[in-house]
Order: structure tokens, then C-alpha cells, then sequence
């Protein structure tokens, strides 16, 4: 990570982006589209909603190699520590 290029990390932190907001999408989507289910029980309708969104954004981002904000931000904050 330390010795990678500024346009590599931000292109994979660009793709890291679109992937958590592809599965925002997908909880909104999936999570949203049913409001039958909204109506008679609401707490499994927003576990069905969350289970889809952060999760399955952060499996792509782990499967494609992508660079987070939080991670790049943890690894010069030990870096400034040590």
C-alpha cells in the first residue's frame, strides 16, 4: 500500500466507491421493494434491507482488490503512531 501510486489507489478507491454505492442500491432495492412485508412485520423488512446493502458492497470491494478511505487512513495513522 505504502509504495503504490496516488492514481492506483485513487482509481481503486473510486471503484471501492461505486461498489458500497452499488449495494446501497441493491438494500434499497431489494429492502424497499416490499411493503407488504413493511407493513405486517417491519423489523424483518429492515434486517432484509441491511443484510443486502454494507455487505455485499464490502464483499465486492474485498473480491476486486479496492482501497477503502478508512483503511488508507488507519495505515498512516500507524505509520505517524510508530
Amino acid at each position: 500500500k505504502a509504495s503504490a501510486t496516488f492514481d492506483k489507489i485513487f482509481k481503486l478507491g473510486l471503484a471501492s466507491g461505486c461498489h458500497i454505492g452499488f449495494g446501497a442500491y441493491l438494500a434499497i432495492t431489494v429492502g424497499g421493494a416490499c411493503p407488504g412485508l413493511a407493513s405486517t412485520n417491519p423489523g424483518l423488512q429492515k434486517i432484509i434491507l441491511g443484510s443486502f446493502g454494507l455487505p455485499f458492497g464490502l464483499i465486492m470491494t474485498l473480491v476486486t482488490g479496492g482501497e477503502l478511505f478508512t483503511g488508507n487512513t488507519a495505515l498512516g495513522f500507524a505509520a505517524y503512531k510508530e
